[in-house]
């Protein structure tokens, strides 16, 4: 009896608990691998959204061909003349081409219906906690071709980056940047052109439709490798009011067809334009007061447009 109790006895002493240390090691390794996970399943639910938002644009497109179709009227022409978002979904909905009226999976975005494209597109505003620091109005890293406004002639995305899909006119707005004064900031690369007229272009101050009106930077080399300010009235364009030589102002050595960084920042009547954070241009003009930011090519541009924002000031 004495042997077992003496057995019992030292089982007791060899039993130890967790040291400190090793407890704190233990909390370290959950939290490294916390920080791992966490940002990976955001990553794949974020992704999971967008493709079911995919999905329900190709149902709603499909769905707005076949009422075209049947009706006897094209895409464009669809829901003319309604303005309401939620109509134009339960226009479809009452004539039985979709079940429901599709909600879309990521936070704050909706269903629009481009009349000019006749398409549907996903708006994704910026979340709030990234318009408070800096106020920002817009930032995108490109991911998709949904949520931006294609005033003209057609755009792609493709990692990362926005570019006209052919040549001739093509203009698109970026949603949400309405507004007076502001910042812009982006980087282009413009390719090679076989008829020499190439070049790109930012509204800003502009209006939202395809017959634009705003002011209009050019990074035009086929105006004799110039930066040049251009007003738009109804999408005709003046006489350029404002230029600059691109190898006065960056030097003889400046690459055209190089990536550049562009930022315009405007406050009032005054534009001041820096190209790879020289200034190009500074001057005052109060024609056109408010409006929102966009971008624009023409002829046979090749313009890759990447790592765009727009901050209030």
């Amino acid at each position: 009896m004495k042997k077992a109790i003496s057995g019992l006895h030292s089982i007791r002493k060899t039993k130890k608990g967790f040291t400190l240390v090793e407890i704190v090691l233990v909390l370290a390794i959950l939290i490294i691998l916390t920080a791992i996970i966490v940002p990976n399943f955001s990553g794949i639910l974020r992704g999971a959204k967008e493709s079911s938002d995919d999905v329900t644009l190709s149902t709603l497109n499909n769905a707005t061909a076949l009422y075209a179709v049947n009706e006897g009227v094209s895409t464009t022409a669809v829901f003319a003349g309604i303005s309401s978002d939620s109509i134009k979904i339960s226009t479809l909905v009452s004539k039985g081409y979709l079940t429901a009226s599709p909600v879309p999976q990521q936070a704050g975005s909706e269903f629009v219906f481009d009349s000019a494209a006749g398409i549907w597109t996903v708006m994704i505003p910026v979340s709030s906690a990234d318009s408070q620091p800096g106020n920002l109005l817009y930032k995108s890293d490109f991911s998709s071709i949904n949520g931006i406004n294609i005033l003209k002639g057609a755009w792609q995305v493709i990692d990362g980056v926005l570019s006209p899909v052919k040549s001739g006119e093509d203009r698109a707005i970026l949603p949400g940047t309405g507004g007076t004064d502001y910042d812009i900031q982006m980087n282009a690369v413009l390719g090679s052109s076989k008829t020499g007229s190439s070049g790109y272009g930012i509204y800003y101050r502009a209006t939202e439709e395809a017959d634009i009106t705003g002011y209009c930077f050019q990074y035009d080399p086929g105006a004799g490798n110039r930066f040049v300010v251009k007003k738009v009235t109804n999408g005709k364009e003046a006489a350029s009011f404002q230029m600059a030589s691109m190898t006065k102002v960056m030097g003889t050595d400046f690459d055209v067809n190089a990536a550049h960084k562009i930022e315009i920042s405007v406050i009032g009547d005054n534009h001041v334009i820096t190209v790879d954070g020289i200034k190009v241009m500074d001057f005052s003009d109060s024609t056109f007061t408010s409006g929102s930011v966009g971008v624009r090519s023409w002829s046979d541009s090749q313009v890759q447009i990447s790592d765009v924002s727009v901050t209030a000031n």
